[in-house]
């Protein structure tokens, strides 16, 4: 604890002085203990000072955790956010320490309990901030997401900063571009809604017309009274006022004359004056204010008041000057004028056409003439003081004009007088004139508005007609469109509330999740949706990204253009058109290849490959100035540097326009320009330095994709008329809704730019009935389309189970890819192969039908069935070569049909004359019937649909069984087939899931502790197998059935057939899939032949009897452009057959060969560029040993054209399977597998040699066929080859020829030392080799006659003589060679079938199984971890106290296995932390407690399908365990250590049950060389054999060294008796080996006699490694156990002692 202080106080910045006594070392585990806990919170209580704090501190650092500490009010929210976003968000383990001191605020408390009951504070982070969260959230979150595709599928994803960018960036342009787009579409469709509304409130045309008519009448009335009054009243008195008005008129034209010239004077002083009152008017109170406040005015401002004061007539204050004299001032009563109420107003209101003439002049004589009273220089003291300046200077300007007009004015006033008296009497007349003007006016003015009433109405009727005549085309053409318009606004007003979550779980797609599989895309979705949920971000519920940014008219050009019809091509579809980077498609298949040139085909599409070395760069930079797409196809896992600025999109100004730079190439760069990159890779690894420059998109075909895609080969196949109209209809289907949504936007568009009253304007309601007319004409044809396209749907809907059924085919043999990156298939051979099926089905069965038909015709002529095959398989190779596989097909129809004919009327021949009429005439009726009755057949459809589908079915499954298996090792080729019929019967439910795993792995979870009731025959591993399918509801019960009767199983477990044995009770009438799991129980050898005979039983004999290799008929499938690649296996070498076959084809001359390696692939290269011209055949050899030059060879075999290469030419490559082999080669290669070929010479000494020759044939058969055997035949798998072979024979020709006598030693040596030695590393493998080598090089099999290499005598050299009849021995032989044959006992064929069985089953398992794949499984699936997951918690115990243990068996110097019990309990203390902490995790995160780790992930899936985690192996003991026996191992082992401790050193040992055996074995070789006093390195364990019973040693310990127990005999059986090997005993693999006394002594004491130095193993793998120790991984000791065999006996048959078993 001191050092955990030291440390700390060496880094912090606030060191701590303690003392750490034993309390605060308490209390500092216990913060420990429970700051490891998850939400380990915890209260603190004790007194200030007590090191509350400062022990908290320190073991926050002890527990690696950050600590945080806030202090103030005023940053507690923002401490807050701090810590939550740094535990929470960068997923810190993060201590918030905090005191009582720092409660500053209530709330401090209340948002602190906030965080421990719900994890966080509400309304803390703003949405901005809440945003960033979300963000960060979905970083992590993809982070996780990657590392467990990693870790499940093998695939990489980086996740780094520039992803994080991208998604930011993506985010904030899609919800900008959404909220514009959103907020546009939503203003169009109300604007769209209210014009229709208001369209429809429009005041109808009848309620106008009684108005109308009423209007109109009245108005004439009025019209004739006006007439009359006018003509008999108002016209005489008229006449008689204008004469007195005349006269009226002189008078006032005289005054006039008067005034005007008045004005005419006035008009120059007026301007001043309201120049002057204008400027009064700018005076500010504020500004009078001002002045009043001045205690010593400027002079300007002093000189204007003083003038307005003596205007105003105010009189001036006397005061003293500086003299003393009295003078007058007038700044007090200026002050006193400023502060009257109406100062400014009496100003505006001075009489100024009557101003006093002394005051005027006073004005004029001392002011006006004084230079600084203007204005301008008032202007510069004060505002106010220039309008008051204006103003004086105005008063006196218009007094000098008022005195000059004041005569006129009284001449005006005598004139005006004169008017008046005259205008006396005509104001009576004109009185009395004017009452009746405006009463005519009156009676006029009615007329008029009613008049304009009439005519505003008339026009109004007008208008109205034309409006209701609108709004009648309006609302009938867009009122049906008002429920979904509605509909449509509504729903984008709840979207835009949607947009901000809903962008950014599209911006996480776009950004992140391109290069995940469909099924980790969902599962990315739904946890961003969550996030979502979590935060609060309002979002849709139900997302869809297809919904959310898909355009539904640009989604239907895409499937137009071959985007498969799946949800996640369309997303992928959605990505590439939102996303800132070019897409990388991960293309296996070609669908996005496929879609992208069909999409880009109108707008020039440009395809380019980097193999194409410059020219594709002068390819790109045309059409990136010329703004044309570009397709980069077939890429690898690197890109060309020189594209980086490209990918980067490092686009510049340069002139004006838009620049990249491109090589050394300067080019203008179009808007329009696209990149697309696509790759053929099933599973590429793209380093960082690429995938953050690209989005990268994994286009893998998916089951609803493809089956969508065969549903239209098939209907196009069987149905044409059917397809080729679909295919019509759904263009024009997609052009017509193109038009309609053009339409509607255009409509729209026209009704929102519309101003006022949408009626009155007729080029808009023009132009909307147009489109209106145009849309229903179009929706009526799209009506009548979706009718018509739903009958063909439903036409072709009979035949969307064959879509499905090919579907599944193909992902069968896509899987295989998972056993072997050599099994590649492409979709295009595939669908190209089922069109062949299609048509073939139609073919051979009308032929064979016409055929039979013949025969029941004709009964004296019969042919029996397979001579009718054979004749087809005669026509098909006679059938002419074809590039296309269509035209292949159609040939060997012409082949066959014209052959069967000819070889049936030849047949049938007589020299009968009238019998030769008879068949001329069948034989003409027959040739010209077949054809006509094929071609009818095949373009009509079956009355039966259903009966054709399956006709289809069985014939394509055959043909791709039978095109897959040539390309298959022949251990693969059962399990093709057991996965072809399992999936099969998945589609068909007929596979339960929990039964299947439990086929796969032997169920899962511990098993109750029941005894075995026939523990004597029945083993362990399949009670408990018994147990865990008891409780799968199929099989319940069964564990009782068997406990009452169990002999009535034996005779399953006994037979050599168990699969075909009846079982008892109802057991027996189980499904033949369900007899399979019994068959794992009770005989686990047998389960591979049971599956053949279970995939017989259900597709047919023929799928368990795979076609022979022919390589005739691959050469007459190939072409020249069509590679052909041998999938070499360990041994073997095709270099013969080829020569061989190349000669009868006439090419051996012509065959050139090349090993490829270091330097030679230009070489290659050259070869083939001679042959494609020249008709050579070149070989290829071993092209995995030149990985680096795969590329080139792809473009090589990409650019091979038909019409340029030569007819003869041919490629040939052999290769053994390797992940480096290019893909495309594969897809489109032919892949024949190929075995090991024999050899045969003579030489000088006939006799010796072929004697020994068949030795070293039969040596090198044997140790290849040994390799079958798994461990039990060799440690490690070796490839010897026909190379091997080949130069020991030339060996043995030399030795023989050069030597007299035979020099065995020398051949022995050669051979098994140096050519097949060479390749063997382990020591007991090397032993092996020799062994048998000795065995077949020795000089009894030249000099005994009765030699035989095995026991039964039925393997032997056989006599001197030629080469038929050595040949006619070897086929004399068993086809299945016995075990003997191999030096192993009987029941290794046992061990083989089990090791076949548990292969078949693993690879199986690691292609994700073949069925049951039924709904629900998975939530089924995770109770029975949570349950096992919980059963182990509760019975896993608490790690081992050490310091117990080294207290009560200290280390003690006469005592190592003090040491050895503290150390073993060390090592499983490792392993228990690691199980605890992760079971609990896992149950947390099974709880929804916790998030699911990529490493608890995985530890997940092993523990699904009962298999140990690999986070546990890490820190484990080897075992081959499944889970549950694993477990059940595990408590045995810890028990084993408790009682060691708690009752001594045990008498005897269980030697299974130690972590590390060897520490074991050499504390006891410690004690005794200490005791004795010996050098250890010169001491060693004898060995004495024991009992079996292990009781009788528990209480009496040796005297010295170890007695151990617990091992297992492998290989042979144990002679209890005589404590001795024996044979091993019929179906007994493992027998319990004896109790062993390790009796340490002087090596040179040892006891001598015969033994067998048998290898110890920790596990039946045997094979290990050299640990970092000096000790194997496995390997243990050799134990010397007697024997009356020779050993040689015992090595053969692969004898050896292990510790513990597979189960």
């Amino acid at each position: 604890m001191e050092e955990y202080l030291v440390d700390f106080n060496s880094i912090s910045k606030r060191p701590m002085n303690l003392a750490m006594f034993l309390f605060a070392v308490e209390h500092v585990s216990r913060i420990c203990r429970l700051l490891k806990q998850p939400g380990g919170h915890m209260l603190l209580v004790g007194v200030g000072g007590s090191g509350r704090q400062s022990l908290s501190r320190l073991a926050a650092h002890i527990c690696g955790m950050d600590l945080f500490q806030s202090y103030t009010r005023v940053d507690w929210r923002e401490d807050l956010k701090k810590i939550l976003k740094k535990a929470g968000g960068e997923a810190k383990a993060t201590v918030f320490l905090f005191s009582d001191t720092q409660i500053k605020d209530e709330g401090f408390v209340e948002d602190i309990n906030n965080i421990l009951n719900s994890g966080e504070v509400p309304n803390m982070f703003p949405m901005d901030e809440r945003m960033t969260i979300m963000e960060m959230s979905i970083h992590l979150k993809i982070t996780e997401a990657s590392e467990e595709f990693l870790q499940e599928l093998g695939r990489f994803n980086y996740v780094t900063p520039t992803s994080y960018l991208e998604l930011i960036s993506a985010f904030k342009t899609l919800l900008d571009s959404k909220r514009s787009e959103n907020t546009k579409m939503k203003s169009r469709y109300i604007i769209g809604l209210e014009k229709l509304k208001g369209s429809a409130e429009q005041v109808e045309l009848k309620a106008l017309q009684p108005q109308l008519v009423k209007t109109v009448g009245e108005v004439g009335v009025l019209m004739e009274s006006i007439a009359k009054e006018k003509k008999e009243v108002v016209e005489p008195k008229a006449a008689i006022v204008n004469t007195e008005q005349a006269k009226a008129q002189e008078k006032a034209d005289a005054a006039k004359a008067i005034k005007d010239e008045c004005e005419a004077d006035l008009a120059e002083a007026v301007p001043i004056m309201n120049e002057a009152l204008a400027a009064l008017d700018t005076i500010k109170e504020a500004d009078i204010t001002y002045i009043k406040k001045l205690g010593n005015p400027p002079g300007a401002i002093k000189l204007v008041l003083e003038a307005v004061c003596v205007i105003l007539d105010a009189k001036p204050a006397k005061i003293k000057d500086e003299s003393g004299k009295m003078v007058p001032d007038y700044w007090k009563p200026s002050v006193a004028l400023m502060a009257e109420k109406d100062f400014l107003k009496n100003l505006k209101t001075y009489d100024k056409d009557n101003i006093p003439p002394k005051l005027i002049a006073a004005i004029r004589t001392s002011y006006l003439t004084n230079e600084n009273f203007t204005p301008d220089n008032a202007k510069k003291a004060s505002p106010a003081a220039e309008g008051m300046c204006k103003w004086v200077h105005a008063m006196s300007s218009y007094d000098k004009v008022a005195k000059v007009v004041a005569p006129k004015k009284a001449k005006l006033k005598e004139a005006d007088e004169e008017y008046q008296e005259v205008m006396v009497g005509l104001r009576a007349k004109q009185a009395e004139l004017q009452e009746l003007l405006d009463k005519l006016a009156a009676m006029e003015d009615d007329l008029k508005k009613n008049t304009q009433k009439k005519n505003r109405l008339e026009d109004e009727v007008q208008l109205c007609s034309v409006k209701l005549e609108r709004a009648e085309k309006l609302i009938g053409g867009l009122g049906g469109e008002k429920v979904r318009w509605t509909e449509t606004a509504e729903g984008l007003a709840k979207a835009y509330t949607n947009l901000t979550g809903d962008m950014l779980i599209s911006a996480g797609i776009i950004a992140y999740s391109g290069a995940f599989t469909a099924s980790y895309r969902t599962k990315i979705i739904e946890s961003f949706v969550s996030m979502c949920r979590a935060g609060r971000v309002p979002h849709t519920t139900k997302f869809s990204l297809s919904a959310i940014l898909g355009e539904p008219v640009q989604i239907r050009d895409w499937l137009i253009a071959s985007l498969p019809n799946d949800s996640t091509s369309i997303e992928n579809g959605i990505v590439v058109a939102n996303s800132r980077r070019w897409p990388l498609c991960i293309d296996p298949q070609g669908q996005a290849n496929k879609w992208i040139k069909n999409l880009e085909k109108a707008a020039n599409l440009q395809v380019i490959k980097l193999s194409e070395s410059g020219e594709y760069l002068r390819t790109l930079e045309n059409a990136i100035q010329f703004g044309l797409p570009v397709l980069l196809e077939n890429v690898g896992e690197e890109l060309d540097p020189s594209l980086e600025p490209l990918l980067l999109k490092q686009i510049f100004k340069q002139g004006g326009v838009n620049c990249i730079r491109l090589g050394d190439s300067t080019i203008e760069y179009s808007a329009g320009f696209r990149f697309y990159i696509t790759t053929k890779l099933r599973n590429p690894h793209y380093l960082p330095e690429i995938a953050v420059k690209v989005t990268l998109l994994n286009f893998m075909i998916t089951p609803a994709g493809l089956s969508d895609q065969m549903l239209g080969v098939v209907v196009a196949t069987e149905r044409p008329d059917l397809e080729e109209q679909k295919a019509l209809l759904v263009v024009q289907s997609a052009d017509n809704n193109r038009k309609l949504k053009e339409i509607e936007d255009k409509i729209l568009e026209v009704l929102s730019n519309s101003e006022g009253n949408i009626l009155e304007d007729e080029t808009a309601i023009q132009i909307i009935t147009e489109a209106k007319i145009l849309g229903n004409d179009i929706a009526e044809k799209q009506k009548a389309a979706e009718v018509t396209e739903l009958e063909i749907d439903n036409a072709r809907v009979g035949y969307k189970p064959c879509g499905d059924y090919t579907s599944i085919l193909f992902f069968c043999i896509s899987d295989l890819a998972n056993i072997d990156p050599m099994y590649q298939y492409s979709l295009p051979w595939f669908s190209n192969l089922f069109v062949a099926s299609v048509h073939a089905s139609w073919l051979t069965a009308s032929c064979l039908t016409s055929f039979l038909l013949f025969m029941d015709t004709e009964p004296m002529y019969q042919y029996s069935l397979p001579w009718s095959s054979n004749l087809f398989v005669a026509s098909v190779q006679a059938a002419a070569p074809s590039d296309n596989l269509s035209k292949r097909i159609e040939s060997i129809y012409d082949h066959f049909t014209s052959s069967l004919p000819c070889n049936v009327c030849r047949s049938a021949a007589t020299p009968s004359d009238n019998l030769s009429k008879r068949l001329e005439n069948i034989y003409d009726h027959f040739t010209s019937s077949l054809p006509c009755n094929v071609c009818r057949s095949a373009a009509t459809p079956s009355d039966n649909l259903s009966k054709r589908l399956e006709n289809i079915y069985d014939h394509f499954t055959y043909s791709l069984y039978c095109n897959v298996c040539r390309s298959l090792f022949e251990k693969d080729k059962l399990l093709f087939a057991f996965l072809l019929c399992s999936r099969i019967l998945e589609s068909k439910g007929q596979i339960d899931s929990e039964e299947w795993m439990f086929l796969l792995t032997g169920g899962l979870g511990t098993t109750p502790d029941k005894t075995n009731p026939a523990s004597d025959w029945l083993v362990d591993r399949g009670w408990k197998e018994m147990l865990r399918l008891d409780n799968i509801p199929a099989f319940s019960g069964l564990v009782d059935t068997f406990e009452r009767h169990p002999g009535a199983w034996r005779e399953m477990y006994e037979s050599n057939e168990p699969h075909k044995v009846t079982l008892p009770g109802v057991y027996n009438i189980m499904e033949p899939f369900r007899k399979l799991l019994i068959v794992r129980i009770f005989r686990p050898d047998k389960v591979v032949p049971a599956v053949q005979d279970f995939v017989e039983a259900n597709l047919g004999r023929k799928y368990v009897e795979p076609p022979p290799f022919n390589l005739h008929l691959c050469y007459g499938d190939s072409t020249p452009t069509t590679p052909l690649i041998f999938v070499l296996s360990a041994g073997s070498d095709p270099t013969a057959a080829l020569l061989q076959f190349a000669g009868e084809k006439e090419m051996a001359s012509r065959l050139v060969a090349v090993s490829l390696g270091q330097g030679q692939g230009p070489k290659a290269a050259a070869l083939i560029a001679e042959g494609s011209k020249s008709g050579l055949w070149v070989v290829l050899q071993n092209c995995h040993l030149a990985p680096s030059w795969m590329s080139s060879l792809d473009k090589i075999c990409e650019d091979l054209k038909p019409e340029e290469t030569n007819a003869d030419f041919r490629l040939w490559m052999t290769s053994y399977p390797s992940p480096k082999f290019p893909v495309n080669i594969l897809q489109n290669g032919l892949e024949p597998v190929c075995d090991d070929e024999g050899f045969f010479e003579t030489c000088e000494k006939p006799g010796p040699f072929k004697k020994l020759l068949f030795g070293l044939i039969y040596f090198h058969a044997l140790i290849q066929e040994r390799r079958k055997f798994g461990p039990l035949g060799w440690n490690i798998a070796y490839g010897f080859d026909d190379g091997d072979q080949r130069i020991s024979v030339r060996q043995l020709h030399m030795f023989l020829n050069e030597n007299e006598t035979i020099p065995f030693d020398a051949l022995r040596y050669v051979t098994g030392e140096c050519n097949y030695g060479g390749r063997v590393t382990d020591d007991k493998d090397r032993l092996l080799l020799n062994t048998a080598l000795e065995k077949c090089y020795c000089s009894d099999i030249v000099n005994n006659v009765d030699y035989k290499f095995s026991a039964s005598g039925l393997y032997f050299a056989p006599p001197e003589g030629d080469r038929e009849s050595c040949m006619k021995y070897i086929e004399g032989l068993p086809i299945i060679p016995m075990p003997e044959a191999f030096g192993l006992h009987a029941n290794a064929d046992i061990s083989k079938d089990q090791n076949d069985t548990a292969s078949m089953l693993a690879c199986l398992l690691g292609m994700g199984g073949g069925g049951g794949g039924g709904g629900g499984a998975a939530g089924a699936l995770e109770e029975r971890v949570a349950a096992v997951v919980a059963e182990c918690l509760e019975r896993l115990p608490p790690v081992f106290d050490i310091e117990s243990v080294q207290r009560k068996w200290p280390v003690l110097y006469e005592e190592s296995m003090n040491t050895v019990l503290a150390q073993e309990m060390s090592r499983f203390n490792r392993l228990l932390a690691v199980m605890a902490d992760s079971l609990k995790n896992m149950d947390l995160a099974m709880k929804g407690l916790l998030v699911m780790s990529a490493e608890l992930e995985a530890a997940y899936r092993s523990m699904s399908v009962s298999q140990v985690p690999d986070l546990w192996k890490k820190v484990s003991y080897p075992s081959l365990k499944p889970l549950g026996s694993y477990l059940e191992d595990l408590y045995k082992r810890l028990k084993m250590l408790q009682d060691w401790y708690e009752e001594g050193i045990p008498k005897i040992f269980w030697l299974s049950g130690f972590f590390f055996v060897q520490s074991f074995l050499t504390a006891g070789l410690q004690n005794y060389a200490r005791k004795n006093k010996l050098p250890i390195d010169m001491v060693g364990y004898d060995f004495e054999m024991l009992d079996v019973d292990v009781e009788q040693y528990e209480k009496n310990p040796p005297a010295e060294g170890v007695a151990v127990h617990g091992m297992y005999i492998e290989g042979c059986g144990w002679d209890s008796v005589n404590k001795k090997l024996k044979d091993s005993d019929p179906k007994v693999l493992f027998v319990a080996a004896p109790c062993m006394w390790l009796r340490p002594m002087p090596t040179d004491q040892y006891k001598t006699y015969q033994h067998y130095n048998c290898p110890v193993y920790r596990t039946a793998e045997r094979k290990g490694v050299l640990a970092t120790t000096g000790h194997s991984t496995n390997f243990v000791m050799f134990a010397k156990i007697p024997t009356d065999e020779p050993p040689s006996k015992w090595i053969m048959r692969g004898v050896a002692m292990l510790s513990q078993l597979s189960y």
